[in-house]
């Protein structure tokens, strides 16, 4: 499991606890989760908290299955759901984008082609020259 991705989850546990807790603190959000997930500990969500909203890396990362309790709270069956419908609504969103971008994408894409392809063609060709030159200076 990637810590990128548990941090987007653990993040998401928490704006949903927002919700429903009059409280933002880290312990009242905690109680928030508890309430719905009975099998997690609150320290347990803290620890979450702590490591991958207040940033403290000391703090060691969730096991794979409190991710998982942590996916059901958020509306999936497990981590694999949630990878595979977030892998899906991001590949959605940049073809979207592409498709909005298309005509600035591909004339930047071209004219960097077309820079690289001329660059390259203006090295052969001063190569062949000078291979020529060095030629007819050696015959005479």
């Amino acid at each position: 499991m990637n810590h990128e991705q548990i941090k987007r989850i653990v993040q998401e546990v928490f704006e949903k606890a927002k919700k429903g807790s009059v409280s933002h603190s880290k312990y009242a959000l905690a109680k928030q989760v508890v309430k719905e997930i009975h099998h997690l500990n609150p320290k347990t969500l803290e620890r979450a908290y702590s490591r991958y909203i207040e940033k403290n890396n000391a703090v060691s990362a969730p096991n794979p299955d409190t991710v998982r309790f942590f996916c059901k709270y958020i509306g999936y069956t497990d981590y694999e759901e949630y990878m595979r419908k977030k892998s899906l609504s991001k590949i959605t969103g940049i073809h979207k984008r592409k498709s909005k971008e298309r005509g600035i994408d591909d004339l930047e894409k071209n004219g960097k082609i077309k820079k690289k392809y001329t660059w390259s063609l203006t090295l052969k060709i001063v190569f062949v020259f000078m291979a020529i030159i060095a030629i007819t200076n050696y015959l005479h």
